[in-house]
């Protein structure tokens, strides 16, 4: 499959926290492929681990991706410190003959900033609210590549890796679905406090979910990589909460224009026109202002402001909060229409490299130096997950025990989104689609279905064996395709065998009526028929049957009669995934069922 059409597919968005669509940004040609490695906020550990744990698979699909963009310098950017990780990637490079360059960067915030690790690389600074393709660039996280290579296996982006951190006895890897409560994540944690909050990412950037009911609302995205627990009393919680309007009366009156927070900031040093120190002096006269344009030159260079937290949680001597303040001006500039002018060329002071800061430091300042731990994470990979919960402006899922619902929200979807649900060998699943039709999976079976039904069309795709109980709908059509069969019915129960490795696929009709098309041939079918279809003979036939035959491992055990043992077994070695190896002939068995747990009773055998 084609790199962009893959990747849009499979829903891959960035990992690194902005969540960008990953098609829109490599659709594209650049002289620079830069891999975001570095780890931006101290204590997260995810990054460190995906390069350790799957060098191989990183490599190779950067390849694929340089390839793409066209890129002369394919660049992997990490902290020197981190030695496990560039010794996997030098190694995977080394074995693979690979033209990939791994950028070690000294110990310091924000390293895994985009364009600070793009003036880092190429000594080009992005123009002020551009992009690294404006310079040639195009920069990916480490989780977005492994999403990458999944999506051109056709895996779909189901799954987050995260670390937790924190006030933890030791730190932990999670391998967990989207949507996973983060609740339940930290419920599998040793904590070392009662009373805690969580910061989803990082100290400096991450969302502050402070009390109960707001990390009782929290689940995994696509964009989560770490969750950071510290006790509610810590310094950082604190911070949070502090309303607005208590930071705009102290940075009125407190602020003593050091200057710390413009010399310190990041994107200052890049070139980029960013004055918190500007902001805090002027915001007492804010109101005093009617001037668009002087409005503008005071206040314009907040837009400019990245968010990184450097001002408020290194630089400035006070406690005060120049980011919140550059936030809140953020909001007023858009209130009166002002999108300040753009520095195109922006060049990086002479003092970029003094003026760093030490994570070290960061982590001592941020009153975080107990947990800093200096062992690997654990990995979990099993949570029991009883309820995955998404939710947006125009989807709800929910995981009901084995089964996901999904309900459709207020608002319009913009594009078809299809997701792919793989039942794994020995299990079992449901799924209630966006328009109400029940699905029931069997063992080894595989769903491939739009989390929306467009107007005018209901369709979904099987790999193996499902029974459907379609919601009526007058107009809509639901159809089903299967191999060669495809399945059209308005709203009835049937049953739909079609393993790729069994020689013959089948529909069996419980309730209403289907239609049905086979190699150019249209069969229709009425409840106790079924349709069979012998792929080798290419042979279709219509039959009267017993239907719980067909039906009843929905409802946990399995029924044969009158079936050979070849049969039998063959469709026990899909159930379970056995091998079967016959040393004695034997014609059929008269009656037969098995429970869910592989116990058979009232069997009869013929010879």
């Amino acid at each position: 499959m084609e790199l962009i059409e893959a990747i849009k597919k499979a829903g891959v968005v960035g990992a690194g926290g902005a969540g960008f669509p990953t098609h829109v940004k490599l659709n594209a040609k650049a002289e620079y492929l830069i891999i975001n490695a570095a780890e931006c906020e101290p204590l997260i550990e995810t990054d460190k681990f995906l390069c350790r744990e799957f060098a191989d698979r990183i490599i190779d699909t950067i390849l694929l991706m340089g390839h793409h963009l066209e890129a002369q310098h394919i660049v992997i950017g990490l902290k020197a410190k981190y030695k496990a990780e560039i010794a996997a990637l030098e190694k995977a490079i080394r074995e693979k003959h690979a033209a990939v360059e791994i950028f070690p960067m000294r110990t310091f915030y924000p390293a895994g900033d985009e364009q600070v690790l793009v003036q880092q690389v190429t000594g080009r600074s992005v123009p002020e609210r551009g992009l690294p393709l404006n310079v040639g660039a195009v920069v990916e996280n480490v989780g977005t590549v492994l999403s990458i290579a999944d999506a051109l296996e056709d895996k779909p982006v189901t799954e987050k890796y995260l670390s937790v951190t924190g006030a933890v006895r030791e730190p932990v890897m999670f391998k967990v679905p989207l949507g996973t409560p983060i609740r339940r994540i930290i419920n599998q944690v040793d904590l070392r406090v009662k009373d805690y909050a969580v910061i989803i990412g990082g100290p400096m950037m991450g969302k502050m979910q402070s009390s109960d009911s707001m990390i009782d609302h929290a689940v995994v995205t696509k964009t989560t990589g770490n969750l950071l627990i510290l006790p509610k009393d810590h310094y950082l919680v604190r911070r949070a909460v502090k309303p607005v309007q208590t930071m705009i009366r102290q940075a009125r009156t407190s602020c003593i224009q050091c200057r710390f927070c413009t010399d310190l900031c990041p994107r200052e040093q890049i070139g980029h026109n960013v004055k918190p120190n500007q902001i805090m002096r002027n915001l007492w006269r804010q109101d005093q202002i009617t001037d668009v344009k002087e409005f503008e030159a005071t206040f314009g260079s907040a837009a400019n402001c990245s968010s990184c937290g450097v001002c408020e949680m290194f630089a400035c001597p006070m406690g005060l909060s120049p980011r919140k303040m550059n936030d809140y001006t953020k909001g007023l500039l858009r209130g009166l229409g002002i999108n300040p002018e753009k520095n195109q060329n922006p060049t990086a002071k002479s003092t970029i490299e003094q003026r760093r800061i030490p994570t070290e430091r960061l982590i001592a300042r941020l009153g975080l130096s107990d947990y800093v731990f200096h062992v690997e994470p654990k990995l979990i990979t099993d949570l029991d997950v009883k309820e995955v919960i998404v939710a947006d402006t125009t989807l709800c899922v929910t995981n009901e025990g084995n089964t996901l619902v999904y309900s459709v929200m207020q608002g319009e979807v913009r594009e078809d989104t299809y997701n792919v649900l793989t039942v794994p060998v020995g299990g079992e699943f449901r799924v209630i689609l966006s328009d109400g039709t029940m699905v029931f999976l069997n063992s080894g079976s595989e769903l491939r279905y739009p989390e929306v039904f467009r107007d005018g069309q209901r369709e979904v795709f099987l790999k193996g064996e499902a029974w459907f109980e379609v919601a009526k709908d007058s107009v809509r059509l639901f159809r089903v395709h299967a191999g060669e069969m495809d399945v059209r019915v308005l709203g009835t129960s049937f049953n739909v065998k079609a393993y790729e490795r069994m020689e013959s696929i089948a529909t069996t009709l419980v309730t209403g009526s289907v239609e049905i098309t086979c190699d150019n041939e249209s069969f229709r079918i009425v409840p106790g028929e079924q349709f069979e279809y012998r792929k080798g003979l290419k042979l279709a036939s219509v039959r009267e049957v017993d239907t719980e035959l067909y039906t009843s491992w929905k409802d946990g055990y399995y029924k044969f009669r009158q079936a050979s043992l070849e049969e039998i077994m063959t469709t026990l070695s899909v159930w379970y995934g056995l091998e079967v190896f016959y040393q004695n002939e034997v014609d059929f068995l008269g009656f037969c069922i098995f429970d869910e747990a592989f116990n058979a009773g009232s069997v009869e055998i013929r010879t």
